[in-house]
């Protein structure tokens, strides 16, 4: 997190770090309403947190989620991802959410700039971009491209359950080369 960014007001006492503990703290409880499904509750309680923490890039990401899959306002939702990216840019979701956006809209020139920008930063789960390289590559009908990609992100994930998810997508490549 880009650390600058949250300025305590004036006269506050609390330091630089409590605000931002108490940002996360927050973020945390209101990523807790909308993984109970309590979609509403948390959208309002991601905007109080940017109404006191307006540069907190995971409120804004997890809004910007709320804005494409509740609200279907994916305008609003890009303006608040490209903040997001702007305020905490090792913050890797709203990459991701981006990446989710742009491959909606078939704007897949972004789409390469903002995998090739995420694939950098330390940490970030290098079998989710090869995934969105392979989906990129499927969309446009390339699919033995996306099929050597889904190949790549198997060799990098850790997770059985992202596996079985590449390999069906690997499965549905195939399909869709029989039927060209």
């Amino acid at each position: 997190m880009h650390i600058a960014k949250l300025k305590p007001e004036k006269g506050s006492e609390n330091t630089l770090f409590q605000m931002i503990e108490d940002a996360d703290r927050l973020f945390y409880a209101a990523k807790e309403h909308y993984d109970n499904g309590a979609v509403s509750a948390a959208a309002e309680a991601y905007q109080q947190i940017l109404d006191e923490y307006p540069n907190h890039g995971k409120s804004l990401a997890h809004l910007a989620e709320i804005f494409i899959s509740y609200y279907k306002n994916p305008s609003q939702a890009e303006d608040l991802i490209r903040k997001a990216i702007q305020n905490e840019p090792s913050y890797t979701t709203s990459y991701f959410l981006f990446a989710d956006l742009l491959l909606e809209q078939e704007r897949y020139s972004e789409l390469i700039a903002v995998l090739n920008k995420v694939k950098e930063i330390p940490g970030v789960a290098k079998d989710f971009v090869l995934k969105y390289f392979a989906l990129l590559n499927e969309m446009q009908g390339n699919y033995d491209q996306a099929i050597d990609f889904f190949k790549q992100a198997i060799r990098k994930s850790l997770s059985n359950k992202n596996i079985t998810e590449f390999a069906e997508a690997i499965d549905r490549c195939n399909l869709k080369k029989q039927i060209d």
